[in-house]
């Protein structure tokens, strides 16, 4: 049944799915067989594609025209771009945890959909799951209603429980590596300079690097820990240091991830960016730094205000008290 359904899909279906090419040619092959599966796993860092891969087939396994899809013009097609669409339902998983979250999703699911063909359920960090929550879901995936499919998206497959995975597909979204980003930010129209750094920024992660190129504030807040970062000389300099962190204490999430990034960058023995560059002429190794940022990460996710979190860091970078 699903042979001839799945061959009339579109060719630029895949369009949006950046630097993912053996992912492409894995689900277009399963599309054109009939083999596509009811359900997978996504794994990858953030920006990989996952979220990206999951929501097109998505929208063309729900599209109800019998010629190519999705077509754009069948009801269930309208109602995804005007996002009254109901048969598809995002789920984040770090705040849907619970066993009784679960089964209601399996109550759900019971019942078929409303306008397109199938019921599609993308649960993101789906690593954050209970094993409760697991166990319940995998009572679904055992026996899934024909028209259902499962995404599960997550940086942590080995999270997931062994008996989940056995059910799934499972399909790896590499990081792209900083050339293939520079390239993709150069064909939508950033500069050459601008590009690199942002690649330099981006963990080899085309999606994350255009979020970071659309953020006219995330390159703002890089130049002002580079300048604070610059004043520090010598462990006297932590006092003007951190007063200049003092008004990145509200991004101090996009801090810590623009130090390790610089910290990647310092470990593989590089230090192309002015981050990177500027800490390395301090002589604070990539090691020394990503111990202080993992550190700090930590202490943020207890909810420590962000001030001391950053200034926590500066005073671990030059071993003032044990790290």
């Amino acid at each position: 049944m699903y042979q001839a359904l799945y061959r009339s899909f579109r060719p630029e279906v895949f369009d949006e799915l950046l630097g993912q090419e053996h992912i492409e040619k894995i689900l277009k092959n399963q599309i054109a067989t009939g083999t596509t599966g009811h359900a997978y796993v996504f794994c990858g860092t953030r920006g990989t594609g996952k979220t990206t891969t999951a929501r097109l087939l998505a929208k063309a396994l729900n599209c109800t025209s019998d010629g190519e899809r999705p077509c754009g013009q069948c009801e269930a097609c309208r109602a995804r771009a005007a996002g009254t669409f109901i048969d598809v339902q995002e789920i984040d998983a770090a705040s849907f945890t619970g066993v009784d979250n679960i089964r209601q999703l399996r109550e759900e699911v019971n019942y078929p959909p409303v306008t397109g063909r199938n019921k599609v359920y993308i649960i993101d960090e789906a690593h954050m799951l209970t094993n409760a929550a697991f166990n319940a879901l995998l009572k679904t995936l055992e026996e899934p209603p024909s028209y259902a499919v499962f995404f599960l998206l997550t940086p942590l497959p080995e999270a997931l429980l062994p008996t989940i995975r056995s059910r799934c597909v499972t399909l790896r979204f590499p990081p792209q590596g900083e050339q293939e980003v520079k390239r993709e930010l150069e064909n939508s129209g950033a500069a050459a300079d601008k590009a690199e750094l942002i690649a330099s920024l981006s963990f080899g992660s085309v999606g994350h690097a255009l979020e970071i190129n659309r953020d006219a504030e995330y390159l703002k807040t890089y130049d002002a820990a580079l300048s604070a970062f610059r004043l520090l000389e010598s462990k006297n300099d932590i006092p003007r240091a951190a007063a200049a962190l003092l008004p990145l204490r509200d991004k101090c999430a996009q801090v810590l991830e623009i130090l390790e990034a610089a910290a990647g960058e310092l470990m593989r023995g590089e230090s192309r960016a002015p981050l990177a560059s500027a800490l390395n002429a301090r002589g604070i190794d990539g090691a020394r730094l990503m111990k202080a940022v993992v550190k700090a990460s930590r202490m943020r996710n207890a909810h420590v205000a962000g001030h001391y979190v950053l200034e926590t860091l500066l005073f671990d970078l030059f071993d003032i008290y044990d790290s």
